[in-house]
């Protein structure tokens, strides 16, 4: 399994906050990959994992980077009326919205059409493409982001003008 996938793994993990080992946590946030593994791990002491969300993602989702990678995590609010102007990442954006309720447009959408995401919804922006997020709501927008397959030294965001047909 690459680093990666690992990664994108342990960003997905459910349950609330809980020591490893402990009998507190939901059976997602513990579990190990096989039964195998579970039944020879001794328990972790003085580890706590914190989950900081989980989604469902309808986008495709392969990736593929040569190394060497940075993996950047971040979390980003959103106020009412905020916008994210058109941009791109050097590598792909995986999000999580956890609160509120975000427009965002791709422009290889078909139409460029927005998509309109609430809590427990996530998204893929490939590497290079433009796209842009906007808070039409009144109350704040969280996401938990995920930058993947960036390389060290690299500028995160590009900004980048809106691409012809698309209106957002």
């Amino acid at each position: 399994m690459s680093a990666i996938a690992r990664t994108l793994g342990l960003v997905a993990l459910a349950g609330a906050t809980v020591a490893c080992g402990s009998s507190g946590g939901t059976a997602a946030a513990t579990s190990s990959s096989s039964p195998a593994a579970a039944a020879s791990a001794s328990p972790a002491s003085k580890v706590i994992r914190t989950q900081l969300g989980q989604g469902t993602m309808a986008d495709p989702l392969k990736i593929d980077a040569a190394g060497p990678n940075q993996l950047t995590v971040q979390t980003v609010t959103i106020d009412p009326g905020g916008v994210a102007p058109w941009h791109t990442h050097p590598g792909w954006e995986n999000s999580l919205v956890t609160a509120g309720q975000l427009t965002l447009t791709v422009a290889t959408d078909p139409g460029c059409a927005p998509r309109h995401l609430g809590p427990g919804q996530a998204f893929d922006v490939p590497a290079n493409t433009a796209h842009t997020a906007r808070n039409d709501g009144t109350a704040a927008v969280q996401l938990v982001v995920t930058y993947l397959g960036n390389k060290p030294g690299a500028a995160l965001i590009t900004p980048v003008t809106r691409p012809a047909g698309c209106t957002g």
